[in-house]
């Protein structure tokens, strides 16, 4: 099996590939859409209903998804008097 990795969201467009051997050749239009990891979510963190076990946390969505929706957050918390 072939691969092509693509790593910039600049070339994204309609492409011919094209296979030639000593039999001939063979070619097919493909329409490339880079998929990337989204952007880090916007500020500010915002944090409200705050007590001693839990807090809410809210902020905006990212500017740029690069095609790939958000479909969770990982959230994690540092006990200051453990640092763990």
């Amino acid at each position: 099996m072939n691969y092509l990795i693509i790593n910039n969201n600049s070339i994204e467009g309609k492409y011919t590939i094209t296979a030639r051997n000593p039999n001939g050749e063979s070619s097919v239009d493909v329409n490339v859409i880079v998929l990337d990891a989204p952007d880090a979510p916007e500020g500010p963190l915002e944090v409200s209903d705050i007590l001693a076990d839990q807090c809410t946390l809210s902020w905006k969505p990212p500017v740029d998804e690069h095609g790939a929706p958000v479909t969770e957050y990982n959230v994690e918390m540092l006990n200051p008097t453990t640092s763990e």
